[in-house]
């Protein structure tokens, strides 16, 4: 059997944000894992990144008989595929002084999306998707070969599992998987069919230029991290609402025939859906206090979902309207997660509910 590793925001990141690492080392020992993956990203203060911070934490997971990944959102390469020389040499530091035995480093969105457009137009779409596919086979491979093997997990008690699902089925935490799969839904649609029409009169851009607007992913990657602490000490609710009308906006700016607006406009509806997706994740982690890892599973694979039907259900309105018919698939998307977070996203009785309905003593989700 192989070994497993429980990752930390598995715990929900207001959590671990809240708590810290160290709080729930016991319950990830406890749950059978060989290993734990600390998150650079859910460090509530940058302090916790020092040597000394580290070296400590380390300690404590190695005390757990665990092993450690370290985890870092910085990326391996550059956003133009030149590789991040002093980022990969920070992450080492940083993975040494806690001892882990792995370390996660992102490749780059940016750079995956325009290399893929930039083989696309080398190579054509048919060729480009045989790389992409091969790199990803490559890389599981990989994955499979580095992974030691280990012992079972010891499973959960019956009665826990049926209180975790039943915590993860309650109203609040259901619209918040709709909100997931709405989210998703609006983004795919709206880079999707983008694409599409810039490649039409009067804009003509190539392959590459089309990868190329997926720069507008960087100002989320700033945007990101800052809403996640807002969501945390204010609450996601009204930050959530605030994003659905700032994507609104951004849908709406990407309607007349202008370069510069629809790229403002794409930025702010990018920046929008990775603030959802943040205040979702903190909302969930609070409602479903009891059943984190369930609830947030189940979460991520509506989100996802949700991203395959925004690909497809805008096509008749493209065919009929064209890019007008995709922003209004996209504005009744986020319509609909304002109405479901204003109706259902309110923290005092989400907290309350779920604090009444877990068992006793009952470990997180």
């Amino acid at each position: 059997m192989s070994e497993v590793v429980i990752v930390a925001s598995a715990f929900g990141a207001d959590a671990i944000r809240k708590e810290g690492h160290h709080a729930w080392l016991k319950t990830a020992a406890q749950a059978g894992a060989a290993g734990f993956e600390v998150r650079r990203e859910l460090f509530a203060l940058e302090a916790e990144a020092s040597s000394e911070a580290l070296s400590a934490l380390g300690k404590s997971i190695a005390a757990k008989d665990l092993w450690s990944v370290y985890s870092t959102p910085a990326e391996l390469y550059r956003p133009d595929g030149a590789l991040d020389e002093a980022a990969l040499r920070q992450a080492l530091i940083e993975a040494t002084a806690l001892g882990a035995r792995f370390v996660k480093m992102q490749l780059g969105g940016f750079a995956g999306r325009f290399v893929t457009n930039l083989l696309t137009s080398m190579l054509g779409w048919r060729h480009a998707l045989d790389i992409v596919a091969l790199l990803s086979f490559a890389t599981g491979l990989a994955i499979y070969a580095s992974l030691p093997a280990s012992g079972a997990v010891r499973a959960e008690g019956g009665s826990a599992t049926k209180a975790q699902w039943k915590l993860a089925m309650r109203g609040p935490v259901l619209a918040s998987f709709a909100v997931g799969a709405c989210v998703l839904a609006s983004q795919v649609a709206t880079f999707t069919f983008v694409g599409l029409r810039l490649t039409r009169a009067p804009f003509g851009f190539s392959t590459a230029g089309i990868g190329a607007i997926y720069a507008v992913f960087l100002v989320a990657m700033v945007v990101t991290p800052i809403s996640g602490r807002m969501a945390r000490h204010r609450g996601p609710r009204d930050l959530a609402l605030a994003a659905v009308g700032l994507a609104v906006v951004g849908s709406l700016l990407t309607l007349p025939d202008s370069v510069g607006a629809i790229l403002v406009g794409l930025a702010l509806g990018s920046t929008a859906v990775f603030v959802e997706q943040a205040c979702a994740n903190a909302f969930i982690s609070h409602a479903a206090a009891r059943a984190r890892t369930t609830a947030i599973g189940i979460y991520l694979s509506c989100y996802y979902l949700g991203g395959s039907l925004g690909s497809v259900l805008p096509i008749p309105a493209w065919h009929r309207w064209g890019w007008a018919g995709c922003v209004a698939f996209v504005v009744a998307a986020q319509a609909l997660v304002g109405l479901l977070v204003f109706a259902f996203w309110r923290p005092e009785r989400a907290a309350a509910r779920s604090d009444a309905r877990g068992a006793p003593g009952q470990s997180p989700g």
